[in-house]
């Protein structure tokens, strides 16, 4: 019997007292980021449900994998070098999905989780392994250890590429699960007019300070330190901004920065071109990362638009 081991689970995430006075700071100046700066973002998880045959050694294939949950194009051999599964003993599959779409899971929320280095493309379950205990399929995947949730992941910052729940049935006679493109996915509703656009003046020179933060665009807890990355992307259409999982495809030009402190200046992001200031012709939206966090989803996202 796998031995429940006690594993922290990383699913594993000044005050702006100007209120809306963002207008009237002259080039070189800090623009001080609040929670009412922030748009709001709703992130909903889908995974599919493997029924798999009771106490048998099954196998959980990836191969036909071409793009992620967030419609990411993806190489399985290159891009998923790890698989993870999770045991939850208190939790139903959709409370699951939203806290870790929210990362609101906690380590009490977990019984164990165990890991399995991919061999082409697949692994099976006597493979998953932790601190020297290996699954015992005869006696783990059985009815009654809770839901297991396996998860595929690469070796960057950038979150699951796959999720499925595994449940043992004595009435099935299936032992492999393939992954296909639609096993998962991730729906982002993202809402640019709750938060209005922030006002900049002309140029390059501007700092952008988010440590008054206290909450992120899913209005959870955030810890302004552990932002990151600061990206800003330009696009030449204005509803191409609200389709977050397309960005980076549909950007005219992106520019982006990875920072240890809670401010970055402007002008120092980098792109395939040298960033000069926002205008009038386009749509510029910011937006804030945490990276060593689990979900690769914005902390905080904001219209601007060039001062008058």
């Amino acid at each position: 019997m796998l031995r429940v081991l006690p594993l922290l689970l990383l699913i594993g995430c000044p005050p702006d007292d100007t209120g809306d006075e963002h207008t009237g700071q002259p080039p070189g100046s800090t623009v001080s980021l609040s929670d009412a700066d922030n748009a709001s973002l709703a992130i909903s998880l889908n995974a599919e449900t493997a029924v798999l045959a009771e106490g048998q050694n099954c196998t959980i294939d990836w191969a036909q994998l071409s793009v992620d949950l967030m419609g990411r194009p993806i190489q399985p051999t290159q891009d998923i070098t790890e698989a993870r599964i999770y045991s939850f003993q208190s939790l139903d599959p959709a409370s699951i999905l939203s806290g870790l779409a929210t990362e609101t899971l906690s380590q009490g929320n977990v019984s164990f989780i165990v890991s399995c280095t991919p061999d082409n493309n697949r692994c099976n379950l006597a493979d998953f392994v932790t601190m020297g205990h290996w699954i015992i399929p005869s006696s783990d995947f059985v009815q009654g250890q809770g839901i297991w949730l396996l998860e595929l992941r690469g070796e960057d910052a950038d979150g699951p590429h796959g999720l499925a729940f595994l449940q043992p049935a004595p009435t099935s006679p299936e032992q492999l699960y393939a992954f296909t493109n639609g096993s998962s996915s991730m729906d982002a509703q993202l809402d640019l007019t709750a938060s209005g656009a922030l006002p900049l003046p002309t140029g390059p020179d501007i700092t952008v300070d988010w440590s008054g933060l206290l909450l992120d665009a899913q209005g959870t807890d955030l810890e302004a330190g552990d932002v990151d990355r600061v990206v800003l992307h330009r696009f030449e259409q204005a509803d191409q901004a609200t389709d977050m999982l397309a960005w980076s495809s549909q950007a005219a030009e992106t520019w982006s920065l990875d920072v240890a402190s809670t401010s970055a200046t402007l002008e120092a992001l980098e792109g395939d071109s040298t960033f000069t200031g926002i205008d009038a012709d386009s749509t510029w939206l910011l937006a804030l990362y945490c990276r060593n966090c689990d979900m690769p989803v914005p902390r905080f996202v904001t219209l601007l638009e060039l001062e008058a």
